[in-house]
């Protein structure tokens, strides 16, 4: 049992206190030293996999560095009750995203800080019975020399595509190259530089489809407007492009389910909108299966519900629009405005409600109560949650963890954090079931695996750890 005790003054100048008790475990906290976590993954239901990075600012707060304390990224694992098992480190490297397979491989880039060594690393799955003492050495890894791998490297039967990138040098624009490797070996067996006649910059993407196909967009080298969609096929030729000249891109996210692509974009004059839409795009047809003109209100975030898309877009000022459009087709399945609302993000579910995540604005458009809303897939609104302490970072729902939504708050005007951050847990009523509350922590990830079990990683001025939490019953 948690008890949380408030005590304060009353209006009368007594003494108030009130105290709350909920029911909560924490399994274990897994401690991985100083620095900050950027991506966690879970293997097996057992084995965590997490990717931090220690700067020099970290490591100056370590007394007794040991050997294994450097600056620099580290990928790290932890076995089922929060011991570490073994790492892999990088001084004075950064990492890419990490993928891990269904056999334990991981594969990332590396990356020098301070000098242009690149490299694209395999680790084996290793063993559970190693520690931290022993010395992980690649399965495999390649010296990229002046390429570097950008985002999350896709992993699918016996083949790794990487994005990788050559930054501006001389005058010369950066410049996107999508290869296709071997993945037990690393064999190089295609790459895809673009048209013959100019290099490309892949800007959102690569999206593995069918059977090896790849759908991306991408724009040509050194512009800054239009873009197009293009599908590459499992032997690295392109067979399908759309150009979208005279858009820009404002938002895109991709429905792995359906394999759809969802790109909210807009056409301007200057600094003025002069149209905007949302388009899906179905690569498997190579087609742009429909169109949702919005006008001047462009797009500015977007989730995918079960059978709906739900957008937030801005008509002007602090007026926001809300709507939810159906997936198939593109009809407009309910609209709500909001006035003077500062909009933080949206989440559809699968069974097509819809969260919405804000905040009022005073007369000087300043953020003020925050509120979290629940709309049905009918647009009625289910219920409502109101703080007039916080603003909200990120969450977290499943329909299988008893409906309960997750979310990290910060302060209102604690925008650098330096107060940490708070978990909150809302049931399906919408009423607070939990809140951890630690002013020297941050929660910066929010993982469900398996359904039942919350993992959440924190950090404070003194080291990163991670938590392993039972969602409220």
């Amino acid at each position: 049992v948690l008890s949380l005790t408030v005590r304060t003054l009353d209006l009368t100048g007594e003494k108030a206190e009130k105290t709350i008790q909920v029911t909560t475990r924490e399994r274990w906290v897994a401690a991985f030293g100083v620095g900050r976590i950027h991506q966690m993954e879970i293997r097996d239901d057992r084995h965590i996999f997490v990717r931090l990075f220690r700067s020099a600012a970290d490591m100056a707060r370590v007394t007794n560095p040991g050997p294994r304390d450097k600056v620099g990224a580290a990928l790290i694992t932890a076995n089922s009750v929060g011991a570490a098992s073994w790492m892999y480190l990088g001084p004075g490297e950064s990492f890419s995203d990490f993928v891990l397979d269904s056999k334990g491989n991981t594969f990332f880039g590396a990356r020098g800080n301070e000098n242009s060594k690149t490299r694209l690393v395999a680790l084996g799955p290793g063993d559970p019975k190693w520690g931290p003492e022993v010395q992980v050495k690649p399965k495999w890894e390649i010296d990229l020399k002046e390429l570097f791998v950008q985002g999350k490297p896709i992993r699918w039967a016996e083949s790794l595509w990487v994005h990788l990138v050559k930054s501006a040098q001389g005058g010369t624009p950066s410049y996107s190259i999508l290869v296709r490797y071997k993945a037990d070996g690393g064999t190089e067996e295609w790459r895809y530089t673009g048209t013959a006649k100019e290099k490309m910059e892949i800007i959102r993407g690569p999206y593995l489809f069918g059977k090896g196909m790849i759908l991306m967009l991408s724009r040509r080298a050194g512009s800054s407007s239009g873009f197009r969609a293009e599908v590459i096929d499992a032997s690295g030729k392109q067979v399908w492009l759309k150009a979208y000249n005279s858009q820009r891109l404002n938002v895109a996210q991709w429905d792995q389910r359906n394999s759809r692509l969802f790109v909210g974009v807009e056409q301007r004059d200057k600094s003025k909108v002069t149209a905007s839409s949302l388009i899906c795009i179905d690569p498997s047809g190579k087609k742009e299966c429909w169109r949702k003109e919005f006008g001047t209100s462009w797009p500015e975030k977007i989730s995918l519900g079960g059978s709906t898309v739900c957008v937030s877009r801005n008509p002007g000022g602090n007026t926001k629009e809300i709507l939810s459009i159906k997936q198939a087709g593109g009809a407009e399945a309910w609209k709500k405005t909001l006035q003077k609302r500062r909009i933080t993000g949206v989440l559809a579910i699968a069974d097509d409600a819809c969260f919405i995540f804000s905040n009022t604005l005073n007369d000087a458009d300043d953020p003020e109560t925050m509120l979290v809303e629940r709309y049905s897939s009918k647009g009625n609104i289910n219920w409502r949650y109101d703080n007039k302490q916080f603003t909200a970072k990120k969450w977290l729902f499943s329909s299988k963890a008893k409906n309960t939504l997750w979310l990290t708050v910060r302060g209102i005007s604690d925008d650098a954090e330096r107060l940490g951050s708070k978990l909150i847990a809302l049931d399906e009523r919408g009423k607070r079931l939990y809140i951890f509350l630690d002013e020297s922590r941050i929660f910066d990830l929010l993982l469900f695996y398996p359904q039942d079990s919350l993992f959440v990683t924190s950090r404070d001025l003194r080291d990163a750890r991670l938590h392993h939490l039972i969602p409220i019953r």
